[in-house]
């Protein structure tokens, strides 16, 4: 796995969840490593990589499975799922997906 991508991912999930460098470097690190990360200039540690993935609120394997995993697909096979849900009136399983992924940062900011 990039650096770079890394770096990519957590700066584009930060902005989603509308947090500023600094805030997310919080009880982690300091701002200027929350940078040097987001430019794939700063390999963070695996420490560190948790702390920011929970404050992200995703997994840590979640960055190593960028390539293989893109977003987009992601979104569209939940809402495939939640749509096959509802038409087959199995309200109450489509109401636990929801619950799942309303805490999932990829689905803050789309419409």
């Amino acid at each position: 796995m990039k650096l770079v991508e890394i770096g990519k991912k957590i700066s584009e999930l930060r902005n989603e969840m509308n947090l500023t460098q600094g805030e997310l470097a919080e009880g982690i690190c300091t701002q200027a490593s929350i940078s040097l990360i987001e430019k794939g200039e700063l390999d963070p540690n695996a420490t560190s990589l948790y702390q920011i993935s929970k404050k992200l609120g995703v997994d840590v394997n979640y960055f190593f499975h960028i390539g293989s995993t893109p977003r987009l697909d992601y979104i569209t096979e939940v809402e495939k799922q939640v749509r096959k849900l509802r038409i087959l009136n199995e309200f109450e399983e489509m109401m636990n997906i929801v619950s799942i992924e309303e805490k999932n940062p990829l689905f803050y900011n789309d419409p």
